[in-house]
């Protein structure tokens, strides 16, 4: 092994890091828009049916799309 690779082969792996770092980082940005769109959309459907089943709009401290953490029972 020539002294090249004590230095081509470390600048290689953080080059691959690296990569893959922000090509994560734009596929996790574009999950979460795309929740938030679907998010949205469900919001909108149940608005709707609420105003044609005449019912109020749930009040802004509620809301029904977020998780609500689980107690479990540890034993």
């Amino acid at each position: 092994m020539t002294t090249a690779h004590l230095f081509y082969i470390p600048i290689i792996l953080l080059a691959g890091v690296l990569a893959g770092f922000f090509l994560g980082r734009r596929a996790a940005e574009e999950s979460a828009r795309e929740r938030r769109k679907k998010l949205a959309r469900r919001r909108a459907i149940q608005e709707k049916k609420r105003a044609k089943a005449g019912e109020s709009a749930p009040e802004s401290g509620e809301n029904e799309d977020s998780e609500k953490p689980v107690a479990h029972a540890s034993q």
